[in-house]
């Protein structure tokens, strides 16, 4: 939102807004050079900030270059001329800050000191356009990859953000009709982020840490999901429910296994990553209950509670559409229509 009220700003939209800051905040002064300081605003401090982000992308379009800074504006296919010519020569052959475009374009020809055409080589060899004494200077978008676009806010998070590569299991954590909180809890494990004990005796160096569910080591990621016995006959129970013979290996491992067997859109699928996802978050949520709270449940315990979680998501999606089968409700013990038998 801040990026489109900077676009707003430099194209000096017709706004009681723009022309308000224009009026208060910039008054002369060109916007990209106004420096920040200690008892301006928090706001327009803010603002002020978000100039670095979006200035690459916003390049000046010149019409009569009346409206153009000469040196603050990216205006010139070199880029911008404050970062390429030094200020002390602006002023030796005459030029200042609020110089325009106006000032060295006369129609097809530039009009550059002799002496900065050989000092600055690049001046002469930039293509040359026409101004048009008609049109009124404006701004354009400019997107990663060089190319003129028209400004949206789609267009400004696209170019902004720094998307990286997509990961493996992206398909398995977010994803459509899933439960929110068990792919969040999902998503943080696979990130390896979750604050298990491997991970906490880095700054904790008292007491002595040990996996609430067998007591043996203390959990981690690996330890806690899959390879401890509380667990494992957690996943053995559902593996049986979902039809699949998965062996439980590493954390990365295993997830990588989920992927590879759930990567189609259709309605088995689907239930099988809720399954992995409240697995995983009931897992969790039993050990901080041991840990923090001093209760438990038996391994049984655990087990209802996900079937009566992934019971009620079967619920729900048959009361929105029918990608779900027959034989996944009948599984589940899910018949008619506002019934389900154990």
């Amino acid at each position: 939102m801040q990026a489109k009220h900077v676009w707003n700003v430099v194209n000096n939209k017709n706004s009681l807004w723009v022309q308000w800051v224009k009026a208060y905040y910039i008054g002369k002064r060109n916007f990209w050079d106004i420096m920040q300081k200690k008892s301006m605003s928090w706001t327009w401090k803010r603002f002020l900030e978000i100039r670095k982000i979006v200035r690459p992308h916003i390049v000046a379009c010149v019409g009569n270059g009346r409206n153009t800074s000469l040196w603050h504006d990216w205006w010139h296919p070199l880029g911008i001329l404050s970062t390429i010519i030094p200020r002390r020569e602006w002023f030796s052959y005459g030029f200042n800050d609020f110089s325009l475009v106006s000032d060295v374009l006369d129609y097809d020809t530039y009009c550059w000191p002799v002496n900065w055409v050989d000092k600055f080589s690049g001046l002469k060899d930039a293509p040359m356009f026409c101004i048009d004494p008609n049109m009124r200077d404006g701004a354009g978008w400019r997107d990663k990859e060089g190319k003129c676009k028209q400004f949206s806010c789609n267009q400004v998070w696209r170019d902004i953000n720094n998307f990286g590569n997509k990961v493996p299991w992206k398909e398995i954590v977010w994803y459509g009709k899933g439960i929110p909180r068990n792919s969040f809890i999902l998503w943080m494990a696979i990130l390896n982020r979750l604050k298990t004990q491997d991970r906490v005796r880095v700054w904790e160096t008292t007491g002595i840490l040990l996996c609430p569910f067998c007591n043996l080591i203390p959990d981690s990621h690996d330890h806690l999901f899959f390879n401890c016995e509380f667990s494992q006959s957690i996943w053995r129970h559902f593996c049986g429910k979902m039809r699949i013979k998965l062996v439980m290996g590493g954390w990365n491992e295993t997830i990588l296994k989920c992927c590879n067997l759930w990567y189609k859109d259709t309605g088995e699928s689907l239930i099988n990553k809720c399954i992995l996802a409240s697995c995983v978050a009931h897992i969790w949520k039993e050990r901080n209950a041991r840990i923090f709270n001093k209760k438990s449940l038996t391994a049984e315990g655990v087990i209802a509670c996900i079937e009566n979680e992934i019971r009620l998501k079967l619920l729900d999606l048959r009361n929105n559409n029918n990608l779900i089968n027959k034989r996944i409700y009948k599984d589940w013990g899910i018949y008619g229509k506002d019934k389900h038998k154990r």
